[in-house]
């Protein structure tokens, strides 16, 4: 059973049996404070005076070095247990988050978790089989205009959570150049027109929101390796497949939209993401592939130096294996739930609001991010080169 600590009874901890194992996984924030769910079992554990001799766990921690309190949360909390007679089973497991190894960290610990309950509870280890979270329905929508194209839309969920209060426009880029370019790197400056806009005010030192379009390159990879490039104007809507989970994109939607608008699918890939997709690996080479860098994490470190990794460079048949197939039985959900949805990136804005009120202007180095173990490839940053993309078409029609 997975539980909340906020929708859990505090007090009746104390009758989980000696036969049953509990683990907490909690969050430290801000001056070593607990996480709002955790609040109440945090004042709990401070007071109580119980008995949990009968109670066996683990802890797993998240925090960031770079804060004074580092993980103060399970230590207090794991400190607490242990007083009131608790038996923690294993050695209290922490991420760093300033390290960005969260995933790793909490896979390392996983695994020594694993060990403990093969090696001392003698728990039998079975074949880890994908359960989707999300249904993927493909076929027209009754209404058109609920149709999402390319444009963040305002009666989603993730948009509400994260821009409840801002207002995303269509703006009009007035001019745009390039103030220097070299061999590493580029800068573009843009100018955009507000003119149109009168309820759009800023004072300098304001951030404009930029929603990028991810690379056609990248997206075609996808298409293409799911074998579904002839369907990518295919209508689809997505469902939680139980209440509590969230959709994170807007649905209803297109199979080339998802992909482009909607979804980050130049972000890196887990090996969390590696073990889902085990199972539907179209033949035996590219199974022993993720085999060999999902359970082996030096395994994918090392290839991640070598290889820019998104989940279509994962999937496509040039890297990694040599057989030109297609994953034609990976589900559309095990592709849309671990990548996380298109977010908009914050440039500051460098034009003077007192000068130029109507028209405001900033200035994106191009990102170009090198490996370290492979000189000659490097990772395009997503909106950078979006705007260059958007500075290079005007500048052509400019000259036309």
């Amino acid at each position: 059973m997975t539980a909340d600590l906020s929708d859990y009874d505090a007090e009746t901890i104390a009758l989980i049996p000696v036969t049953n194992l509990a683990i907490f996984i909690l969050s430290t924030f801000g001056e070593g404070d607990p996480s709002n769910s955790a609040v109440a079992f945090w004042e709990w554990i401070e007071k109580a005076d119980v008995s949990l001799s009968n109670l066996h766990y683990m802890a797993f921690g998240l925090g960031n070095k770079n804060c004074k309190y580092y993980n103060r949360v399970v230590d207090v909390i794991s400190a607490g247990l242990n007083k009131l007679g608790a038996k923690s089973l294993m050695p209290v497991g922490k991420v760093d988050d300033a390290a960005g190894s969260r995933k790793e960290d909490f896979m390392a610990w996983r695994d020594e978790l694993f060990v403990f309950f093969r090696q001392e509870l003698h728990f039998e280890e079975g074949t880890m089989r994908y359960e989707p979270t999300l249904s993927v329905v493909e076929g027209h929508s009754a209404d058109s205009t609920d149709l999402h194209l390319g444009k963040p839309a305002e009666q989603c969920s993730y948009y509400k959570a994260t821009s409840a209060s801002s207002a995303v426009e269509h703006i009009r880029v007035k001019n745009s150049h390039e103030l220097f370019t070299s061999s590493s790197r580029n800068c573009v400056h843009m100018e955009f027109d507000l003119t149109h806009h009168p309820e759009m005010r800023y004072k300098t030192g304001d951030h404009i929101a930029i929603w990028p379009i991810n690379l056609e390159g990248e997206v075609e990879i996808l298409l293409h390796v799911l074998g579904i490039s002839d369907r990518r104007s295919a209508q689809i809507s997505i469902r939680p497949v139980e209440q509590y989970v969230k959709v994170k994109i807007p649905t209803s939607t297109t199979v080339e939209a998802l992909f482009k608008y909607y979804l980050e699918v130049c972000a890196p890939v887990s090996r969390v993401t590696l073990l889902n997709l085990v199972q539907f690996a179209p033949n035996e080479s590219a199974k022993r592939f993720l085999n060999t860098l999902s359970s082996d994490k030096f395994a994918f470190t090392d290839y991640l130096s070598r290889t820019y990794l998104t989940l279509g460079r994962l999937l496509h048949p040039a890297i990694g294996y040599n057989p030109a197939v297609i994953w034609s039985s990976l589900p559309l959900s095990l592709v849309i739930e671990p990548l996380p949805p298109v977010q908009p990136r914050y440039y500051s804005i460098s034009s003077p609001s007192v000068i130029s009120p109507r028209h405001a202007s900033i200035s994106a180095l191009v990102s170009k991010t090198f490996l370290p173990n492979n000189p000659e490839s490097f990772i395009h940053g997503v909106t950078s080169n979006y705007l260059r993309a958007l500075q290079a078409v005007q500048h052509i029609q400019t000259k036309l």
